[in-house]
């Protein structure tokens, strides 16, 4: 293959394969992955500040996160909204491999039947239990997209027909306008596909308070 340095196989009995490869590219100033991060870094927290998020709890823009706040509440449930099977399957596998327990839905609908059922029948972990702690949430999906699902969550949870549930948008649409859309829905924040296993690891620590101690 003219050019190809590095090819790679992920493949999966009853999933799939994935082929990549790479090939070298120049360029004078900075590497791709140096442009590519600090442009977003940078794009999502102008979008913070213009969406007037007042608790912005993970920080994109480089900073070490000290501390979060801890609750009484030690579920380790995850809930993952895909559409993908691959996608549901590999993040599953990070999450398992890092102490969680996950639960999937293909579609925003999927995702509210399971937010409720999981409610009835959950044993609470002690005083403060909320249960399911996270869902990362893909947009584009069929019968009820993410952003149309975060609504409806949010609403539910206002009139605490559900418990309170932190919701991070996880999805390939990275524009300005799809990450503020998210965040006005209710998305407490919002990662971009492929998700990197270092902000995966942000996302958790903040957000669930289960992998490390705060000050």
């Amino acid at each position: 293959m003219l050019g190809c340095q590095k090819i790679h196989v992920d493949s999966f009995e009853g999933v799939g394969s994935t082929f990549s490869f790479s090939i070298p590219i120049y360029f004078e100033q900075s590497s791709p992955s140096e442009v590519s991060e600090n442009s977003l870094s940078s794009l999502i927290n102008d979008i913070h500040k213009e969406a007037d998020v007042k608790e912005s709890v993970l920080e994109f823009s480089g900073k070490t996160i000290t501390s979060c706040h801890i609750d009484h509440c030690k579920c380790k449930m995850i809930l993952v909204v895909d559409d993908n099977d691959y996608n549901l399957f590999t993040m599953k596998r990070k999450l398992t491999r890092r102490g969680y327990e996950v639960i999937t839905a293909y579609n925003g609908q999927q995702c509210i039947e399971q937010v409720i059922e999981y409610e009835k029948g959950w044993k609470k972990c002690g005083s403060g239990c909320r249960g399911i702690r996270l869902i990362l949430m893909d947009v584009d999906m069929p019968i009820m997209n993410g952003i149309e699902a975060t609504k409806e969550l949010q609403r539910l949870m206002k009139k605490k027909e559900i418990s309170p549930v932190t919701i991070v948008g996880c999805s390939a649409f990275e524009s300005k306008q799809d990450i503020m859309e998210g965040l006005n829905a209710g998305m407490k924040d919002y990662i971009t596909k492929p998700v990197l296993d270092s902000k995966l690891e942000q996302v958790l620590k903040v957000y669930t308070c289960l992998l490390y101690t705060s000050d």
